[in-house]
């Protein structure tokens, strides 16, 4: 009898073993599955793509965007000379913080530009491509069209400094309008006499020639140019006086100087030589 019951014994105990290896073991396996598990959603995870992120928000004007060689914000190129003009900020209706790119390298430039794609900055390569004339359009409305120039010498690029057209202007010409409606102007070689009051009342007119509301400057046939308009009230324009420029030494000069009319023009005028 003692051997049956400890026989019976041994089965039990035996039975419990097994029930105890099968929850561990179920144990064991729940574990490794949600290890498993785990690990799918991790990789998972990892596989998604990131957030879209615009990188001029987190990159400076002057850095570049790690995968494409051209700068952010660009409003004026020549792609195929690697030249690039860009900007940092943009407030109210200007582009501020004004950079040029040139083959990794850059030059901050001063002004600013008008944020209406209609008024985009210009480049202009002249010099057998050796210098830039970069135009900035800064204000533009009736009556009003003011550009900023910079020229850059590209194998340094350094800015090459000009004879500023408003400065040579005030030191190179003088002005009148009489009573009579008759405006004058003296141009140094030749004094030029308007018979405004035949077009404009005369209590609209002003007391000399104005400018400095229009200013253009551009390339043309590999030579910078300016043309400034003049005009004897706040709707009345005489016509232009057109600058050109030429090297000499480290700057560009003004070397020529002549008066030119629109092709609207209606006012007669008469040139006399001194």
């Amino acid at each position: 009898m003692v051997c049956k019951h400890k026989s019976k014994k041994i089965i039990i105990f035996s039975l419990f073993l097994l029930l105890v290896s099968g929850c561990t073991k179920a144990d064991t396996n729940i574990k490794e599955a949600a290890r498993e598990s785990n690990t799918k959603t991790i990789e998972a995870a990892s596989s998604e793509p990131e957030e879209d992120i615009n990188p001029s928000d987190t990159l400076l004007p002057e850095q570049e965007d790690t995968n494409n060689t051209e700068p952010f914000n660009i409003i004026a190129s020549i792609p195929e000379e690697n030249l690039y003009l860009y900007y940092g900020k943009e407030e109210d209706v200007y582009f501020d913080d004004i950079y040029l790119s040139f083959q990794n390298k850059y030059l901050a430039l001063s002004g600013k530009n008008l944020s209406n794609p209609a008024f985009a900055p210009s480049l202009t390569l002249f010099e057998a491509d050796s210098n830039l004339a970069v135009v900035l359009i800064e204000e533009e409305g009736t009556g009003l069209f003011i550009t900023n120039l910079h020229v850059i010498k590209l194998d340094d690029m350094l800015e090459i400094p000009y004879e500023e057209a408003i400065g040579y202007l005030d030191r190179n010409i003088s002005s009148v309008i009489r009573d009579d409606g008759i405006a004058v102007l003296d141009l140094g070689d030749k004094v030029i006499e308007f018979h405004v009051a035949e077009i404009e009342t005369l209590s609209n007119l002003f007391d000399l020639i104005g400018y400095g509301g229009n200013i253009a400057y551009y390339i043309y046939e590999d030579k910078i140019y300016c043309d400034i308009a003049l005009q004897v009230s706040p709707a009345c324009y005489l016509g232009y006086i057109q600058l050109e420029y030429c090297l000499e030494g480290d700057s560009y000069h003004v070397d020529d100087m002549r008066f030119c009319t629109y092709s609207d023009n209606q006012i007669k005028y008469i040139e006399k030589n001194k």
